[in-house]
């Protein structure tokens, strides 16, 4: 039965009745290929045993879950686990490495869960120790959950398995042959002295480095038939081993470039040219589209992303297309930041909350004020305020045009050869006589500037404002979103235009998204000031429903 399913997807994929990638496409015919080598041999009977096994487990999670089904493999993985577990070598299973690259929703914790539940209960081997890995624990603990409900409803369904476990809040063993299933992150303190006939590593894209794959791989030496099993979605950080090195690696050998007769891998990604947003080409990362993800689930996030600015579409392209793309991007493009660009009103006595960027001696300083709406005026209103020293104004070597802003009264000229952090408190006080400052957000690295204790002497309220992703993402989010929907109004400020032209912005792996002064083409310190006004604003907001405490460290008195 099962040997028939893979002939026909191999069919549909070799005709392109089925729609893959051309990884897939080279992973299919290199399982051909294979198939004419004398020097190893295919086991139908070993490639049935896994297959028939999964049938008899049924989902972890969903609907069909909560109907207590059975899991029915579709035709590409029933083809991945036949060439995994079916190719043999020297008397035991070829493939010791799996690189699995495929989009969000397609299935892999619920794959990973049938493998930890196969080696565990019917695996030959004595002291099995499987374990499911990630940087952190709450990571390494996603498969393992999925394989604890999938092994506790094998017991219920079968007397022999349920006198075979012990399950346990973080682990699950087999007495009969002393073998244990653990969820261990990079932390863990358990690392040491590991044999693993199976590990999973979770999200390769987010480890940093090879610590952890490392120490896998080293501790297998002692088993037969060990598996390193990598199950991923694309990332952002190409620098890292996932796609530095594994990925690679993958592909040098599915390319013929490499030979390496024990790693198997399939990577479901658009091709080169595709358009991200043509669902014809969306099965081609997302292999099991139509029953997860669905087909309304991905209509809805390319929707998102097309409406709501890069940094959407960025998440989509790589979590939802499994395409992998840089770190830092670029951020609001300037067509619809110039259409916010409308003239401020008198603001003369509003309430308004400010951000405050302190920059080197010798750079840009800025201050933001942004004014929330009222029942006369809807839009969000932004008035920024630039400090530089005059010898970087004249400086010829500075690309910006700081002499005419200058004369056009857009920065003010603060010191000779170095800030004069005098002046800048003057003006701000100044500032806060004019507008009624509720608060100001600063950078908690300076909170023993000069500046700082400057404007708390002069009686502003002001708290340290952290520059990481916890305090940055959410108000950069939001300020995208304002730009996009045209509920911000700047004035057609040309620092502040020049400035969101420099933005790139950086995420990380759990798409928590920053401004990324390092990888920023020039200066963006009054976007920084904005993205801290914003949220000095919203962690003030009473019907806000974040808490000050996420966006603010220790008040400073």
């Amino acid at each position: 039965m099962y040997k028939e399913i893979v002939n026909k997807y191999i069919s549909g994929v070799q005709d392109g009745s089925i729609i893959t990638c051309k990884w897939v496409k080279l992973s299919v015919q290199r399982h051909l290929n294979d198939l004419k080598r004398n020097d190893i041999y295919f086991d139908e009977e070993a490639a049935n045993r896994f297959l028939k096994f999964s049938a008899l487990c049924k989902y972890t999670g969903g609907e069909l879950a909560a109907q207590n089904k059975n899991i029915e493999l579709t035709p590409q993985q029933v083809f991945r686990y036949w060439v995994l577990m079916g190719w043999m070598k020297g008397g035991a299973r070829r493939f010791r490495k799996v690189y699995f690259e495929v989009a969000r929703k397609n299935g892999k914790s619920e794959e990973a869960a049938i493998l930890c539940a196969y080696f565990l209960l019917v695996e030959k081997d004595e002291s099995k120790q499987i374990f499911t890995l990630a940087t952190k624990q709450e990571q390494a603990k996603i498969v393992f959950l999925a394989a604890k409900v999938m092994i506790r409803k094998l017991a219920a369904d079968s007397d022999t398995v349920k006198q075979l476990v012990n399950i346990g809040a973080v682990n699950i063993s087999v007495l009969d042959t002393n073998s244990r299933l653990e969820p261990l992150s990079s932390r863990s303190e358990k690392q040491d002295g590991l044999s693993p006939s199976l590990g999973i590593i979770d999200e390769y894209h987010a480890h940093p480095n090879s610590d952890l794959l490392e120490v896998v791989q080293t501790g297998m030496g002692s088993r037969k038939q060990p598996m390193l099993f990598i199950i991923t979605t694309a990332g952002f950080e190409k620098q890292f081993p996932c796609h530095a090195e594994e990925r690679k690696l993958a592909i040098e050998v599915l390319q013929g470039i490499k030979n390496d007769d024990s790693l198997f891998s399939v990577i479901y990604t658009l091709d080169d040219g595709d358009d991200w947003k043509d669902p014809d080409v969306w099965i081609k990362a997302n292999p099991n589209i139509g029953i997860t993800p669905t087909w309304e689930f991905m209509e809805q996030q390319c929707q998102q992303a097309i409406n709501q600015g890069v940094s959407k579409e960025i998440q989509f392209k790589t979590k939802n297309l499994n395409i992998w793309t840089d770190s830092s991007m670029a951020w609001i493009t300037d067509d619809k930041w110039v259409k916010c660009g409308e003239d401020l009103p008198d603001l003369t006595g509003r309430e308004c909350y400010a951000g405050l960027d302190l920059a080197s001696v010798s750079d840009m300083n800025a201050f933001v004020l942004i004014f929330p709406p009222t029942n006369d005026y809807e839009k969000i209103f932004v008035l920024p305020f630039f400090w530089i020293p005059k010898a970087t104004i004249e400086n010829k070597k500075e690309i910006a045009n700081f002499k005419q802003w200058k004369v056009d009264g857009f920065i003010r000229e603060a010191g000779e050869d170095v800030i004069n952090q005098t002046i800048i408190v003057k003006d701000i006080i100044e500032i806060a006589k004019k507008y009624t400052i509720k608060s100001f957000a600063f950078d908690r690295f300076l909170a023993y500037n000069g500046i700082i204790q400057g404007l708390q002497d002069a009686g502003l309220t002001g708290f340290e404002f952290g520059q990481g992703y916890k305090s940055m993402s959410q108000p950069t989010k939001e300020l995208e979103a304002l730009a996009i929907s045209g509920k911000l109004a700047h004035g057609n400020n040309p620092v502040l235009r020049w400035q969101v032209g420099n933005c790139e912005l950086s995420i990380d792996p759990a798409d928590n998204i920053k401004l990324d002064k390092g990888k920023s083409r020039n200066k963006i310190d009054g976007m920084v000031s904005l993205v801290m006004a914003l949220g000095c604003w919203k962690a003030f907001d009473e019907d806000d429903a974040t808490s000050i405490y996420e966006y603010r460290g220790i008040r400073t008195l």
